[in-house]
């Protein structure tokens, strides 16, 4: 039995003259140039997030930044080896490296692309810690936890790929089906449930339990933060709180001491109460116990304020992330179990929308993330010194320490 040239190879001669000119002068004048200008964007855009952690202390403080950083690298990875490849195979309209080549670039194009998945359960988990744990998050959620959750992400994909690439052939015992001398694909991509399976813990599961998480964020942001502060000051019988005012007399032949009380409702304005048969010290400390509770409703706002930044953040984010692989995903299922019903244009477009998501992510942090922000606004300023000595340039204000 002779091996299948190429998965589109059905399609026949018809498929070359897709625009009504050749196939292979509408590529050379548009796909790799756009692939180049992606290429180029993706690198430099990440390239700056990944100078921005190293650079600002008060991003590395953050763990939840590792999670940015490691997203960050395989983005710029897809634009460094995985863009410039598909450049190639799609200019030559063949794959002119070989077998093991197309292997290795294939693993490392799919293990990148599961990692970023997971990557973003990461995140949207973190924000999920965020707003459940709150005073206790900072204990939890440490820099060694996240750094032992991306290694195993990392670990995972790439075995899995790997397997899958360098040991197919070898457990279902069937003939090559792709002709690497032409065409680079995994030979997995042929057998449905296969590809289900992939499809399921690639995106299907991750995507279940980022719509889980961002809907207990969401309904979270919705309480408010009078919500919260009401279940921090109240008794737990739903009662109002009792305060207890000590005044103590000195008298001639000993101290005694008087015990007042008052009942304040839970309301941090009722709190200001003072009792006029209490001396100047008992006052103070009536107004210390207002300024405690006064200071935790402020906590709690800014606490919630910060959470609403990061509901907004992770919105953003997973839209643009469904947005750009929903397409591949479908097309990817029914290429499985129907080869000649997907067209080669469709699969590249899927594909090309599908890298697109590490183009755009960069410019999703600095809008969404006022630190990332000022440190691109910084290193593009340098940068254009260094390389525009002559041009006259605004200066940047300094970062704000009150930034994210």
């Amino acid at each position: 039995m002779e091996p299948n040239v190429s998965m589109f190879e059905a399609m026949g001669a018809n498929e070359t003259d897709i625009y009504g000119m050749p196939k292979s002068v509408v590529w050379l004048a548009t796909v790799p140039l756009l692939l180049s200008i992606i290429s180029i964007v993706t690198i430099i855009g990440n390239a700056f997030v990944i100078t921005a952690f190293f650079v600002d202390q008060r991003i590395r403080d953050k763990p939840s930044n590792i999670l940015i950083l490691s997203l960050s690298i395989t983005d710029v990875l897809i634009g460094l080896i995985i863009l410039p490849g598909n450049m190639i195979y799609s200019a030559l309209d063949r794959w002119p490296f070989g077998e093991v080549a197309c292997k290795v670039w294939l693993v490392l194009d799919y293990t990148l692309c599961m990692v970023s998945v997971w990557t973003v359960v990461l995140i949207s988990l973190d924000r999920y810690w965020l707003v459940k744990k709150q005073l206790m998050y900072a204990s939890f959620q440490t820099s060694r936890r996240v750094i032992i959750s991306l290694l195993c992400a990392w670990c995972a994909c790439a075995a899995i790929y790997t397997f899958l690439a360098f040991g197919w052939r070898a457990i279902v015992e069937e003939v090559p089906l792709v002709d690497f001398t032409r065409d680079c694909e995994l030979e997995f991509s042929y057998n449905a449930p296969t590809t289900l399976s992939i499809n399921a813990v690639e995106f299907v599961i991750p995507l279940l339990a980022i719509v889980y998480l961002n809907m207990v964020l969401y309904i979270h942001i919705r309480k408010g933060p009078k919500g919260i502060v009401r279940r921090r000051i109240s008794s737990s019988n739903g009662q109002a709180i009792k305060y207890i005012a000590v005044c103590a007399f000195k008298l001639p032949n000993d101290s005694a001491r008087q015990t007042n009380s008052y009942d304040v409702t839970p309301r941090p304005s009722s709190v200001s109460e003072e009792s006029q048969e209490c001396d100047d010290d008992v006052k103070v400390r009536a107004r210390k116990t207002r300024g405690r509770h006064e200071a935790e409703y402020r906590t709690q706002v800014k606490m919630h304020a910060q959470h609403r930044k990061a509901a907004f953040f992770l919105a953003v984010f997973v839209g643009v992330f469904m947005f750009c692989w929903l397409p591949y995903q479908f097309t990817s299922i029914r290429l499985a179990f129907c080869g000649d019903c997907v067209f080669e244009l469709t699969w590249d477009i899927t594909n090309y929308l599908l890298w697109c998501n590490s183009t755009i992510n960069p410019f999703l942090y600095a809008l969404t993330n006022l630190r990332f922000r000022r440190n691109f606004v910084q290193l593009f300023y340098r940068y254009q010194r260094l390389c525009c000595p002559w041009k006259r340039t605004f200066e940047p204000s300094r970062i704000d320490s009150e930034g994210q």
